[in-house]
């Protein structure tokens, strides 16, 4: 049996600033053997918005409903026309202007097989694990030429994407980019997978859901709890994710490297000798950093300029979740359940001023070649942001 569950929350900046939740979703199954998943977020610039990402939502529902078979990908195509014809046309009946209904809009639908299909449109994003266990980042994020801008769905099917899978896949999980940045941080994109897997695998992994209908309202709650409280408070943006998956089907277990947690020290310390070389450069010898990960990963690491690990990267360490199941244990379902349930998560973070101050300290200190004042400088702020 297919199961699905979702919701959407207020970021914490619309919140203090009086603006509605611009995020919409859907999840639900469209037939017994598939599960639709819809998520959308209106442009935060685009005064409308919020309005443009729930028609967006309701008109490609509504257009696979009335096909009237198991959906395919030229009709998933078709829909998404008819959602931006319907938002076109109600911003030409209200006399306004179509950049005020700027809105992104990913959906997934997951066969019982394993297939699944996939539309993409902005800087929303995908995620499944496949039947052999991988976890596997789908679709990646649409942005303007400046890397900050969002490429919405008025651009048209030129930059629409869609996909058409085999997978097979266990599980699946749409989300808006408030949750994308939770389940991709930013120094796992310096690896070679960039999924939080100690997280997601909470959301998706049937060995520790054990999904069914006596315990799916728990199961909702427990996972919207976390999304919603204190521990993803530093989330500025709306939170909104859709999850689908397959009652009757179990990832492969793996390794117990693979579920590790990542060594959030290191990538850090990694992303700052590749962002800021000139500044390591004297001191690459006396830094503790695990040169085999900046060995392995210094081929695939493309330093964003506008992406700082302290500032824009807030982690949540799952401490319980990243110790894994062994597949050769004598472990019952109740038994993992139960050991994967009980979730203890810890916002780590650094005071975005500390930070500034932290790099103007450099500038300034390798400009008047005060060495001695630099080391001193960078010991103290390192010892600081390495507290947990």
């Amino acid at each position: 049996m297919m199961y699905s569950y979702g919701g959407s929350f207020i970021g914490r900046s619309h919140n203090a600033g009086g603006i509605p939740c611009q995020d919409s979703s859907y999840f639900g199954n469209l037939y017994d053997d598939c599960c639709i998943l819809v998520v959308a977020d209106g442009v935060g610039s685009a005064k409308h918005s919020e309005v443009a990402s729930n028609m967006a939502v309701q008109t490609l529902v509504k257009s696979l409903e009335t096909y009237g078979n198991i959906p395919t990908l030229s009709a998933l195509q078709s829909a998404y026309i008819d959602a931006d014809q319907a938002i076109r046309q109600f911003v030409h009946d209200q006399g306004e202007d179509i950049f005020d209904y700027d809105t992104t809009m990913s959906v997934a639908i997951l066969f019982s097989d394993g297939r699944m299909l996939v539309g993409h449109s902005g800087d929303g994003g995908i995620i499944a694990i496949r039947k052999s266990g991988e976890y596997e980042s789908i679709t990646n994020p649409q942005k303007g030429p400046d890397g900050i801008s969002v490429i919405p769905l008025r651009f048209g099917s030129k930059y629409w994407e869609f996909l058409s899978l085999e997978g097979p896949y266990v599980a699946a999980m749409a989300m808006t980019d408030g949750i994308l940045d939770v389940m991709e941080p930013g120094l796992l994109k310096q690896t070679s997978n960039p999924i939080y897997i100690p997280l997601a695998r909470y959301f998706l992994d049937n060995n520790i859901l054990q999904i069914c209908t006596e315990n799916l309202e728990s199961i909702i709650n427990s996972r919207l709890d976390l999304i919603n409280g204190e521990q993803c408070e530093f989330v500025q943006d709306d939170r909104t994710l859709a999850v689908a998956v397959n009652g009757d089907q179990k990832p492969v277990l793996l390794d117990e490297e693979y579920y590790k947690e990542p060594d959030w020290d290191n990538l850090q310390s990694m992303w700052r000798i590749k962002a800021y070389p000139h500044m390591y450069d004297e001191y690459e010898n006396k830094k503790d950093v695990n040169t085999d990960i900046i060995n392995q990963t210094e081929d695939q690491l493309d330093v964003d300029s506008n992406f700082d690990p302290n500032t824009d990267e807030k982690k949540i360490h799952v401490d319980d979740m990243c110790e894994s199941i062994d597949s050769s244990s004598d472990l019952n379902s109740n038994d993992l359940n139960s050991k994967h349930s009980s979730i203890i998560c810890k916002v780590i973070s650094k005071d975005a001023v500390d930070q500034v101050r932290f790099l103007n300290d450099y500038a300034s200190t390798i400009k008047s070649g005060l060495n001695e004042i630099f080391e001193k400088s960078f010991k103290h702020k390192s010892k600081k942001g390495n507290s947990k």
